[in-house]
């Protein structure tokens, strides 16, 4: 019943409620034992593959948390579920790597896909079967055309997610309870959503557990330190996305006095109009939520001062009524640029190639420790005394420069594939990207213009200027004008590679980066794994 309401399109939340009209119990054995025959003989598909024939990573998760496999395999042909996921992007055009994150953090194994297809992630992988196997029984894996195909759809970050699945260490079964019991089991994903910052993401996740074993009923405070553009606001971002928690963004270089952040007090003028924060606070008064104070660092004394009752206790009043409001379930997050110099030079010392390239963890509990007496110098001891944990975001690596430069380049991919809208000035659209040896390129990009004080903005910086700039140049060279119909005809195909520069003094490796249009690609609808008829009511079940 479930695989057949999955491949109708019922609603996740209707799909949702009818799991949980069931004992836990007896749903988590249904679900475990739950694959679909095609026949009385087979072949059998597990529930899961019709997840990812919608697409859905909600799905995949709801799925895995009423308690399906992420790793039964479809029989007899043995194919696992990442393999299927990958594959299924060959001829929709489409980009699975959502549901390969929601696979991989609800357990999958990664290596459901060849692990020399990913272990050298920077590498793309090649059509040729190792000698060495991992798994020396698991045929099906190598296969000229399974194969071919993963090496058709498997993108630079899909090979990084699954070489970060490899190398970390799962939750333990107690961790899993915690996080299941106070509704925060999605963050797990957060290692995949974050690029880099292994363990930063950790140290948080370890936050959360701890404040919510011992001190569910006070804030928790955290401190996300370090230079701009490595990953502060996307992890206040995918905190608030993952728990579907409200997250209220507070720009603090703009708080200057108390009432720039909380408003006036009664009965002083303009208190009947609060302030955005303080309304925010109003309107999730004993809910969980998320606020994210970004440059915390360029705030005043005073407007710290204001905020200590707060963080300690979660005791508040609105500034409008002067009712008490509850604020002990608030996740405070604090970015800041607060010892950048000090996390570069820590980072020059420890981080040396061979000790990243072996996926070795750098402790930094010296560099914390470091970093606390700077807070308590610079922001003072009662402030600093309320932070829950100061989390340093330390430089990317080689290989996570190139992971964050493909991250745009993705960003782009879904941009042009998106349809033409002429009345929105949507143009240059209804365009497949194709990226050529995505690897490579992505790394000459990041080699070329990483600058560690911008981060991720110079890399982005670098996909519109030498990617972007190229793409809408080549695109307008087209005769005929854009129009709606053209999202009726295939899609227009352009290849994006690194080619010889031809130039002896070109210092990038004689490499520069060209698009051409390469034709065109049409959209092929896929088939259902197997058409699931619906049961009628009296053998309606699970």
């Amino acid at each position: 019943m479930v695989a057949f309401a999955i491949q109708k399109g019922l609603e996740i939340s209707s799909i949702q409620r009818y799991i949980s009209a069931f004992p836990k119990e007896i749903v988590k054995l249904a679900v475990a034992q739950n694959s679909v025959a095609h026949s009385h003989v087979g072949p059998w598909y597990p529930t899961l593959f019709f997840a990812v024939e919608r697409k859905s990573p909600q799905l995949i998760r709801l799925l895995c948390e009423a308690g399906a496999n992420p790793n039964f395999r479809s029989y007899p042909s043995g194919i696992t579920l990442l393999c299927y996921i990958i594959i299924s992007a060959e001829y929709e055009l489409v980009d699975m790597t959502d549901c390969l994150v929601a696979a991989l953090a609800m357990g999958a194994d990664p290596e459901g896909i060849p692990r020399d297809m990913w272990v050298n992630y920077l590498q793309s992988p090649t059509r040729q079967a190792p000698k060495q196997r991992s798994s020396p029984t698991d045929e099906v894996l190598y296969q000229t055309e399974v194969r071919d195909a993963l090496c058709r759809n498997l993108t630079l970050m899909q090979r990084y997610y699954l070489y970060k699945a490899s190398i970390m260490g799962k939750p333990s079964p107690r961790m899993l309870q915690v996080a299941s019991a106070f509704d925060f089991l999605p963050l797990f994903e957060t290692y995949y959503h974050i690029i880099g910052q292994s363990q930063a993401t950790e140290h948080v996740l370890r936050s959360l557990v701890s404040h919510y074993v011992y001190d569910a009923d006070k804030p928790l405070v955290l401190a996300l330190t370090g230079m701009s553009g490595h990953g502060k606001t996307e992890l206040a971002k995918q905190m608030g996305d993952l728990l579907s928690l409200p997250l209220h963004r507070v720009d603090m270089t703009e708080m200057k006095h108390e009432t720039d952040l909380f408003g006036p007090k009664i009965p002083y003028q303009g208190h009947q109009i609060g302030s955005q924060l303080n309304n925010f606070l109003a309107q999730q008064t004993g809910r969980r939520c998320v606020i994210f104070l970004d440059e915390f660092d360029k705030t005043t004394g005073n407007v710290r001062q204001s905020m200590l009752l707060l963080l300690e206790s979660g005791l508040y009043q609105d500034r409008r009524t002067g009712k008490p409001l509850d604020c002990k379930r608030i996740i405070w997050i604090m970015a800041a640029n607060l010892g950048d110099a000090m996390i570069q030079n820590w980072w020059d010392v420890n981080s040396e190639d061979d000790v990243i390239a072996a996926g070795q963890v750098l402790s930094y509990e010296e560099l914390q420790r470091d970093l606390e007496r700077l807070y308590t110098t610079t922001l003072g001891a009662p402030l600093t005394g309320r932070i829950s944990a100061i989390i340093p975001f330390v430089p990317f690596d080689n290989g996570e420069q190139a992971v964050t430069t493909y991250k745009f380049l993705r960003e782009l991919w879904h941009l042009v594939r998106e349809p033409i809208n002429v009345e929105a000035k949507k143009f240059a659209r209804h365009t497949y990207l194709k990226f050529v040896d995505d690897g490579a390129l992505a790394t000459h990009l990041a080699r070329k213009h990483y600058v560690p004080e911008l981060g991720a903005r110079s890399l982005e910086k670098a996909v519109q200027r030498e990617v972007r700039a190229r793409l809408a140049y080549k695109q307008m060279e087209g005769r005929e004008a854009f129009t709606d119909r053209m999202n009726n005809l295939p899609l227009t195909c352009f290849e994006v590679r690194l080619v010889r520069s031809g130039k002896a003094n070109d210092q990038t490796g004689n490499e520069v980066v060209e698009v051409v249009e390469k034709g065109s690609r049409r959209i092929i609808p896929q088939q259902p794994t197997v058409l699931v008829k619906k049961q009628s009511l009296e053998d309606e079940e699970l």
